[in-house]
């Protein structure tokens, strides 16, 4: 099984990130609503139009960037639905002067009887493995920061194209109004057929625009908030691993983590 079908698989184990869904879902039915109020929902619905759309905006960005970053921005877009408090900076920040209490207690090699309680985190769960095998820092910080570039490169292009497909699903949709209107024009000796026909025309902007403002362009300004998080929360894993492995005192980690966490995440540090 490759890595992107465990990622979707491990998605419903986690539960859902309720700003993501909540907002979308709100959106989605006051557009219902709107639309069933103002008329019949029947007359904004064409499948040949929203596939003419989707399909396209999709082939498109494949061109674009490549398959695989498209399939890395589906499979983004539906683990931004889930829910994590590994991802928590304040939450982590306390686990890891916890860790750095117990190793100055306990040592290091004690690390190895807890390395099962970090496994729903697997670059803390890495970096304490090499901590708790005694990596020398260079190395522990050299794989560590690969490990972190990997992870932000794919995370870099899953967000290239999601961009993509934002500002292509407009354009996409304007292309098959002009092909619509190119059919109506074609057919305007029978009257009765240009208002049916001019609706279809239009649905193809209307579903560029929805898929644009509705899904593309708020995935990918959640992935881009995802990804700085992420910087942040690898910065806190490696400082404080390289800390623990050096058996730092835990109240001058304390400090340094309270300088790379925002003002209103900060943890209380005491000596």
């Amino acid at each position: 099984m490759n890595d992107s079908s465990l990622k979707i698989r491990n998605l419903w184990k986690k539960g859902f990130d309720s700003s993501v869904l909540l907002g979308i879902a709100i959106a989605i039915v006051l557009f219902l609503v709107a639309i069933v109020t103002g008329g019949g929902l029947s007359v904004f619905i064409n499948i040949p139009s929203l596939l003419l759309v989707m399909g396209c905006t999709v082939a498109i960005t494949v061109a674009s960037t490549s398959f695989k970053g498209v399939k890395d921005a589906f499979v983004s877009s539906l683990l931004l639905f889930s829910g994590s408090p590994q991802k928590d900076p304040h939450t982590l920040a306390l686990q890891m002067i916890d860790i750095s209490k117990h190793v100055r207690k306990s040592g290091v090699i004690s690390l190895k009887l807890h390395l099962n309680h970090f496994e729903k985190n697997p670059m803390l769960h890495r970096a304490l493995t090499l901590v708790s095998e005694g990596y020398r820092e260079e190395d522990i910080r050299s794989i560590l920061q690969r490990d972190a570039n990997n992870h932000n490169n794919s995370l870099s292009t899953a967000l290239t194209a999601l961009q993509k497909m934002a500002d292509y699903a407009p354009a996409m949709g304007l292309i098959g109004t002009l092909i619509g209107l190119v059919k109506m024009l074609g057919s305007i000796s029978d009257p009765s057929s240009i208002g049916p026909n001019m609706a279809v025309a239009l649905l193809t902007t209307f579903y560029g625009a929805v898929l644009s403002n509705l899904l593309f362009l708020p995935l990918s300004s959640k992935l881009q908030r995802q990804q700085q998080n992420n910087v942040l929360i690898n910065e806190i894993i490696v400082g404080s691993c390289l800390s623990i492995s050096s058996q730092e005192n835990t109240y001058r980690l304390g400090i340094w983590l309270n300088t790379v966490l925002p003002l209103s995440q900060r943890i209380q540090v005491y000596s």
